[in-house]
């Protein structure tokens, strides 16, 4: 009951993080984190920024999962674990990324100076190069992995990202046929592979790798097949195919978003807004719809003149989040009309 016993209120945060309670684990930590920072014991301040800034970022909180990590590291800078998910985070698509890159591939270089051969380090560090537009380098660690050990497909696969950023796509085409040979049950390689020929738009290639995936053993209950399959056919603008291989997607995975979004854009793009409605809908009801589409709803509604719906949806999404400002215009721009008629 001591809130400042650091054993029990370390063994209280484990336990609610193996019972899955990651809020509660996360609040505890916090607190615990504030009220610690009076001891000058470095080495547990340490430890309890670190476990709070994984279960930040468990959390979707990357901006302060990220300063925790730099109060852990400016106790213990050589901490490996930490300088991994700090660089992770500074690379990530999150609210700390972008002119972050930089400095993750500081950290990167330093870590793998200090451990030359790390894959993990090699793998991130590439990511990073790629971030700041040094694909030579990147591919070179890549390929430096590949000649220590040519049986892991991940280097594989993220050679073949670089080559398709450079713009090298028959070697990027090898290194994911490479990747797909090494670990079949991915999907990634495959969707790189689609999705490159139907830039070039050779949908027979496309369709036959799509294929692939559904003869394979229990391909038929494979969602990702029947996905690509629905993005082939989109491509082809052959959207009752289209529908029916996207809508077997969402059966075998109903929590799919991109299947949705796929499904939602093909009804829209082949003039279908009542279809696209009612799936927009029933993904409200579900609690699966995201602020994007949520949006999307209202101008479908605002479209076919449902005005009250569209209202009520952008007021719905205000009682959340106040300062959300696509509803906040949507709702300024609808209320306008109601008071114009």
């Amino acid at each position: 009951r001591d809130p400042l016993n650091y054993v029990a209120q370390i063994t209280r945060a484990q336990v609610l993080m193996e019972k899955g309670d990651i809020d509660a684990a996360s609040d505890l930590l916090q607190r615990f984190d504030t009220a610690y920072s009076q001891f000058p014991l470095e080495t547990r301040k340490f430890r309890i920024k670190s476990m709070l800034a994984r279960l930040l970022t468990e959390q979707g909180k990357l901006a302060e999962a990220a300063a925790k990590l730099e109060e852990a590291l400016s106790i213990n800078p050589d901490a490996k674990e930490e300088n991994l998910a700090l660089a992770q985070i500074y690379l990530s698509p999150g609210a700390v990324a972008g002119e972050k890159s930089l400095q993750a591939q500081a950290l990167l270089e330093q870590l793998l100076g200090r451990d030359p051969g790390d894959s993990r380090v090699e793998m991130l560090l590439a990511k990073a190069y790629q971030a700041n537009q040094r694909y030579d380098v990147a591919a070179e660690l890549m390929l430096n992995q590949i000649e220590r050990d040519a049986t892991q497909p991940a280097p594989h696969f993220e050679l073949g990202i670089i080559r398709r950023a450079q713009g090298r796509l028959d070697e990027a085409i090898q290194s994911f046929e490479e990747a797909q040979r090494l670990a079949p049950a991915d999907q990634s390689p495959t969707f790189q592979l689609v999705t490159i020929d139907l830039g070039r738009q050779d949908f027979a290639s496309a369709h036959r790798r799509a294929q692939q995936r559904l003869d394979r053993e229990n391909g038929s209950e494979d969602a990702g097949a029947h996905y690509l399959k629905g993005l082939v056919y989109c491509s082809e603008q052959k959207w009752e195919e289209a529908e029916q291989a996207l809508l077997r997607a969402t059966e075998l995975k109903p929590d799919s978003k991109d299947t949705y979004r796929l499904l939602i854009a093909t009804h829209l793009t082949a003039g279908n807004q009542p279809k696209a409605i009612g799936l927009l809908e029933s993904l409200v009801e579900q609690e699966m719809i995201d602020d994007e589409q949520l949006m999307q709803l209202t101008l479908l509604y605002e479209k076919g003149g449902n005005f009250a719906a569209a209202i009520a949806i952008c007021e719905k999404k205000l009682a959340e989040d106040p300062n959300y400002v696509p509803a906040l215009n949507n709702l300024a721009y609808l209320t306008g009309i109601m008071s114009d008629d």
